[in-house]
């Protein structure tokens, strides 16, 4: 069914609030998967800038499917990416594998043609 104009002129201003609103910020759980990847659709097609930096974009997204897989990947996730605050920081991440990481991987394919890998930083860190 196409959206009305009326529609179309709210998904629009919707979708420009949710790029101007650092994902951090938003619990997890409160934005579906579909509707983040709506969302960096329309980013990306209209070339809306986006508040959230191109990491914490690829973390939320991994998070959100980490959570959607089990309880146990979640939590490892959220342990083996840290935000960019804490790369900043130096924190030290354990290296140990992301439990269910193909699963994880083969929810993530959809998204990946919307982030940018290049504007992630390439910083020598200890992570």
């Amino acid at each position: 069914m196409p959206l009305s104009k009326d529609s179309n002129v709210q998904l629009n201003l919707l979708v420009k609030e949710i790029a101007s609103t650092l994902l951090n910020n938003i619990e997890i759980g409160r934005l579906s998967i579909k509707a983040l990847q709506y969302l960096l659709f329309c980013t990306y097609e209209k070339e809306i800038p986006f508040a959230t930096p191109e990491y914490e974009v690829f973390r939320y997204r991994a998070i959100l499917v980490a959570k959607q897989v089990s309880n146990d990947a979640y939590n490892s996730v959220i342990k083996h990416l840290p935000t960019l605050e804490q790369t900043e920081n130096s924190v030290q991440v354990e290296n140990k594998i992301i439990v269910d990481h193909q699963k994880i991987a083969k929810e993530l394919e959809p998204l990946i043609e919307y982030i940018d890998f290049r504007r992630i930083a390439n910083k020598k860190s200890t992570i």
